[in-house]
C-alpha cells in the first residue's frame, strides 16, 4: 500500500486552574463525567493534568462542552491535535508485549523472538503448545492488545478450533484479532472496518507479520456489505454498536458457528444478551469490569 501521511488525532488537555483548590474527589468525578463521551485513551497526572484522546473531532468537541460545564470551575479545557508519531514515541518507553494464552502481542520494539518462536517465560506444562507473536504498531486510534476486551477476545478465539475455518472480524481496528485468527489456523479471514485509517493500520500490521496475503481487509459498513457467512464472527465493539448491528452479525454465523462479542461492561451484559436472543449463549469471560460473551447458532 502507498504510504499515508501521519494522522492527527483529536484530543483534549485538562489542566488545573491556577490558584483553585481542587475537589479531593475530582479524579473520580472526572471518570464519571467522561464515561460515554467516546474517549479512546487517557493519559496524565492525577490532580494536575490529563489528556483525553478521541477518534473524531466532533466527538472531542462535544466532550469539551460537557467537561467545561461539569468541571470548568476546577479545570481549563483545551483542544489539541496529536499525531500518531508523537503517540508512538510517548508510549514506546512503557508499552511492552502482552501475552494471552499462546499469543503474544508485541510492539515492534519489544519483539524478543521470531513470529513463531518459543517464550522463555512460558508457564510450566505449556512447552508443547506453539507460541505465536503478533506484531502491532501502536496508534492512538486502534488497539494494541492492552485493553481488557481485546485480551478477552484473544482468549475466546483460542478456546475454538480454527483450523480451516472462515472468520470475520467486525470492527477490525489494528487487525489484532484477524491476524491472530490466521496464526491459529483459520484459512479464510476477513477484517472489516468503517474507518479507512483503521484498515490502513491493519494492512501495515499484516505486512509486519508477513501475513499480507493471508487475509482480506475491507473498508466498509457492516450493514451495507454482503459478506458470506462464517464459522466464527468476532465483534469487539461497543454495546451500542453490537445492538445496532445485531441482526447482521447474527446472520453471518453459520449453523453450529460461534459469535464472540466484547467491548462492553458487566452492567451492559443484559442489553447484549437481549440483542442476540436468537443465538444460544455459549460462554462468558470477565476481566476487571469488561466482558466477552460467546454465542452459538443451533
Amino acid at each position: 500500500m502507498a504510504n499515508r501521511p501521519a494522522r492527527a488525532w483529536p484530543a483534549l488537555d485538562l489542566d488545573r486552574r491556577p490558584g483553585v483548590d481542587l475537589d479531593p474527589g475530582l479524579d473520580d468525578r472526572l471518570a464519571v463525567v467522561i464515561d460515554g463521551l467516546g474517549v479512546t485513551a487517557v493519559e496524565g497526572e492525577a490532580g494536575a493534568h490529563w489528556r483525553l484522546h478521541f477518534d473524531a473531532a466532533a466527538t472531542r468537541d462535544a466532550a469539551a462542552d460537557v467537561l467545561g460545564r461539569a468541571l470548568g470551575a476546577w479545570l481549563d479545557v483545551a483542544t489539541v491535535e496529536v499525531d500518531d508519531d508523537e503517540w508512538a514515541r510517548k508510549v514506546q518507553a512503557g508499552l511492552g508485549a502482552v501475552r494471552v494464552g499462546r499469543i503474544v502481542v508485541a510492539p515492534p520494539w519489544d519483539v524478543k523472538k521470531g513470529p513463531d518462536g518459543p517464550s522463555d517465560e512460558e508457564p510450566p506444562g505449556t512447552r508443547s503448545a506453539p507460541l505465536f507473536t503478533i506484531i502491532i504498531e501502536p496508534s492512538t486510534g486502534f488497539g494494541t492488545g492492552h485493553h481488557q476486551s481485546t485480551r478477552l477476545c484473544l482468549a475466546a478465539l483460542q478456546a475454538l478450533d480454527l483450523q480451516g475455518r472462515r472468520v470475520v472480524d467486525a470492527g477490525t481496528g489494528s487487525g489484532i484479532l484477524a491476524l491472530s485468527a490466521v496464526r491459529l489456523g483459520a484459512s479464510d479471514v476477513v477484517g472489516i472496518d468503517v474507518d479507512e485509517d483503521a484498515v490502513a493500520s491493519a494492512h501495515r500490521n499484516a505486512e509486519l507479520n508477513a501475513l499480507a496475503g493471508r487475509l482480506t481487509l475491507l473498508v466498509a459498513d457492516l450493514g451495507a456489505i454482503g459478506l458470506a457467512p462464517a464459522d466464527v464472527v468476532i465483534a469487539n465493539l461497543s454495546a451500542g454498536l453490537l445492538r445496532q448491528h445485531a441482526a447482521t452479525l447474527a446472520g453471518l454465523v453459520t449453523c453450529g458457528g460461534r459469535l464472540i462479542a466484547s467491548g462492553f461492561t458487566r452492567d451492559q451484559v443484559p442489553l447484549v444478551l437481549e440483542a442476540f436472543a436468537d443465538l444460544a449463549p455459549a460462554g462468558r469471560n470477565d476481566e476487571d469490569d469488561w466482558v466477552a460473551l460467546a454465542f452459538r447458532r443451533p
